[in-house]
C-alpha cells in the first residue's frame, strides 16, 4: 500500500469505507507480503509486527490461516495478537473454536496445526482445517444482505514450493486452492448475478515446465505418487537424522530416501516399485555430492551451490530435482519468473478481465466496478 512516497489506498480499504465485508485468507502467515498488500503501508514488507498492527487497525472482518510473524516485535512490544483482542477480534485456534465461528463475528481464525504458515496440503493430517474449510467459514461469516462482501483468498505455499522445486508439494497445495475456488463457485451459483470471481497470480515462480531433458517427449507424472511429504516436511526429517547420526555415511540414508522418495541405487533394484526410480551412476553421485554437503556443519556458499541447491537443504533439493525430471517436470529457477499468469473470472462483469494485460491493471479494473457504483 506504498508507492516511494505516497500512502496508497487498497481496494478492500476502499470497499470497507464503502460498507462491505471483508475478509482475508492466506496458507501463509497474515502479515507475509500478499494477505499484508491487502491492509497494510509500510516501506518494507519486512517489517512483520509494525504489518500485524495494522492488521489489527484495519478493521477487517475475517482474517484466516496463518499465524502472525514476530508478533512479539522486538521483545519491548505489545503482542499483536493482543492488540487484535484489544480491537474486538476473537482468536481463534482450535477446531472446536472455529466450528463456532458464526456470521457477523469479528474474527481471526488461525490453523490449529499452523507452524507461522499452514502446513503443506500434502503434509496435512486428514482432520486439518482446509483452505477450503476458511473459504466457508468466510462466506458464512461475511455473507449480508447490505452492501455485499469482498474475500482475498491467498494459497500461498504455491509460491514457497515453486521457489524450492518441489512439484509434488506444489500439486497438492494447488489442488487444495481448487478445492477452496470451488466454495466460491458454490456460493456464485445460488447468487450468479451478484458475485464475481477472479483467480491469478501475481507471478509465476521457479519456472516449472511440463517437458525435461532427460525425458524427451515423455512424462510419467505417477512417479510423483512417491513423494510421501514435502520438501519442508522432509528437511525436518533429515535434520532428525542428522542429529541423530552426525557421522552417517550416504548408505545410512538411502532407506529415508526410498521411504520418502521411492529412489533407490541400482544395487537395490529389485526394490524399487517401478524400474524408473532407479537411480542412474549420475544421478546417484548428485546424490551422493549433495549428501556430503548437506552433512557439512555449514553449506558452503559458492557460485555452484548457489546454482545446484538455491539455499536449500542440498539433498532435500536435489531429491526433488531427481524425482521430477523422471516425472518430465523441469525448474529453472528457485525465484519468481516472468513467465505469464492466466486470469480466469465468472461472474457479475467477469468479460473486462480477458486480455492481456500487466498485472497492475487489475486493480484499475476492480476499481472500475467499484467507483460505477
Amino acid at each position: 500500500g506504498v508507492d516511494k512516497t505516497t500512502v496508497l489506498d487498497t481496494l478492500p480499504e476502499l470497499l470497507k469505507e464503502d460498507g462491505y465485508k471483508i475478509g482475508i485468507v492466506s496458507t501463509v502467515t497474515l502479515n507475509h507480503a500478499t494477505p499484508a498488500a491487502s491492509y497494510a503501508h509500510t516501506e518494507s514488507r519486512n517489517n512483520y509486527y509494525d504489518i500485524a498492527i495494522q492488521m489489527a487497525y484495519s478493521n477487517f472482518d475475517y482474517f484466516a490461516g496463518g499465524e502472525l510473524s514476530e508478533a512479539d516485535g522486538d521483545g519491548t512490544q505489545k503482542n499483536a495478537y493482543k492488540v487484535m483482542e484489544d480491537k474486538g477480534y476473537d482468536i481463534v485456534n482450535t477446531k472446536e473454536g472455529f466450528n463456532e465461528i458464526k456470521n457477523g463475528d469479528k474474527v481471526y481464525a488461525i490453523s490449529p496445526d499452523a507452524d507461522g504458515a499452514m502446513p503443506y496440503s500434502l503434509d496435512e493430517k486428514s482432520d486439518a482445517i482446509t483452505l477450503a474449510d476458511f473459504v466457508e467459514k468466510g462466506i458464512e461469516v461475511l455473507d449480508n444482505e447490505d452492501k455485499g462482501f469482498f474475500m482475498w483468498i491467498e494459497s500461498g505455499k504455491i509460491d514457497w514450493a515453486g521457489h524450492a522445486n518441489d512439484a509434488m508439494a506444489n500439486i497438492h497445495d494447488t489442488i487444495a486452492f481448487d478445492e477452496a475456488v470451488e466454495e466460491a463457485i458454490s456460493f456464485y451459483n445460488k447468487h450468479p448475478e451478484d458475485t464475481l470471481i477472479i483467480v491469478t497470480g501475481d507471478h509465476e515462480t521457479g519456472g516449472m515446465t511440463i517437458g525435461q531433458a532427460s525425458t524427451g517427449y515423455n512424462t510419467a507424472f505417477n512417479l510423483l505418487d512417491n513423494q510421501k511429504v514435502s520438501y519442508d516436511k522432509f528437511e525436518d526429517i533429515f535434520a532428525e537424522f542428522k542429529s541423530n547420526n552426525p557421522q552417517a555415511t550416504f548408505d545410512d540414508v538411502l532407506d529415508l530416501i526410498k521411504e520418502n522418495f521411492g529412489l533407490v541405487p541400482e544395487e537395490n533394484a529389485n526394490c524399487a516399485s517401478d524400474e524408473a526410480l532407479v537411480l542412474s551412476d549420475y544421478e546417484y553421485n548428485k546424490l551422493f555430492n549433495a549428501f556430503e554437503e548437506s552433512m557439512k556443519p555449514r553449506v558452503a556458499e559458492t557460485e555452484e551451490n548457489d546454482i545446484l541447491y538455491g539455499g536449500y537443504d542440498p539433498l532435500t533439493v536435489t531429491l526433488t530435482h531427481i524425482l521430477n525430471a523422471k516425472a518430465g517436470i523441469g525448474w529453472t529457477s528457485y525465484s519468481h519468473t516472468g513467465v505469464p499468469v492466466p486470469v480466469y473470472a465468472i461472474g457479475n462483469n467477469a468479460e473486462i478481465f480477458s486480455g492481456s494485460y500487466d498485472n497492475t491493471e487489475l486493480f484499475d479494473k476492480l476499481a472500475s466496478l467499484y467507483l460505477a457504483e
